[in-house]
C-alpha cells in the first residue's frame, strides 16, 4: 500500500464524503500510543499523530510503525476500513516538529 510513502494519512472523511464523528476522533486514536514525557506531559508518539489537513481532522501514521508494532499498524488500518475512512499517502519529507526533535536530541 502506497509504496515509497514513509507516511500514510487516515482522513476524517468517509468514502461517501461525510465527516467522521466525533470531532476529536483523531486525538483519541492517536492517544493509543501516547506516553508521558519526563516532564509529566502526555505526548503523542512520533509514529502516530493527529493532524489537520485539507480542512479535515486526520491521523498521520509513520510507516515505520508497521515494523515496530505490526499489531498497532494493523489495528489502525482495520479502524479505517471498519469506519470507511479514506487513506492516502502522507508527506514524503519530515514535518517541522520532527526536525526540531532531532536537533534537540
Amino acid at each position: 500500500m502506497f509504496e515509497g510513502a514513509p507516511e500514510i494519512v487516515i482522513e476524517g472523511v468517509t468514502d461517501l464524503g461525510e465527516k467522521f464523528r466525533p470531532s476529536d476522533w483523531a486525538e483519541r486514536l492517536s492517544g493509543m500510543l501516547s506516553v508521558f514525557s519526563e516532564s509529566g506531559h502526555l505526548e503523542y508518539s512520533p509514529y502516530l499523530k493527529p493532524i489537520f489537513a485539507g480542512g479535515n481532522h486526520c491521523v498521520a501514521v509513520d510507516r515505520a510503525l508497521e515494523a515496530l508494532n505490526p499489531a498497532a499498524f494493523a489495528f489502525l488500518l482495520q479502524f479505517a476500513k471498519d469506519n470507511r475512512l479514506k487513506i492516502r499517502p502522507g508527506r514524503r519529507i519530515r514535518r517541522p516538529d520532527e526536525h526540531a526533535a532531532e536537533r534537540q536530541s
